[in-house]
């Protein structure tokens, strides 16, 4: 099926990589990983330095606000997260590095 779009489906997963350092600017690490791909090795990923950025990030691919600011704040308790099925533009994959 052709999409119009241009839009990939997957879950992202965010995991602030520093979060034992609770005074240091956050820095996260973004995984997407596209379920067309599921068997894939290939784990491309984003680093994310701040919790402003990674709102930033978040609301530049269509996330609500109150959305994004959810993310944040369980990330905050948890450490990570995974949020399912995520239909990326397909300009936000080249962000990810392999």
């Amino acid at each position: 099926m052709s999409n119009p779009l241009n839009l990939i489906e997957g879950s992202l997963n965010i995991r602030r990589d520093n979060s034992s350092e609770s005074r240091a600017t956050p820095r996260y690490r973004l995984i997407f990983a596209r379920y067309e791909e599921l068997n894939s090795k290939r784990q491309p990923c984003k680093q994310i330095v701040g919790d402003e950025a990674l709102e930033i990030y978040l609301l530049n691919f269509c996330f609500a606000p109150e959305m994004a600011k959810h993310w944040l704040s369980e990330i905050k308790n948890t450490k990570s997260v995974s949020i399912p099925n995520v239909m990326m533009p397909a300009q936000f994959i080249g962000d990810f590095e392999p």
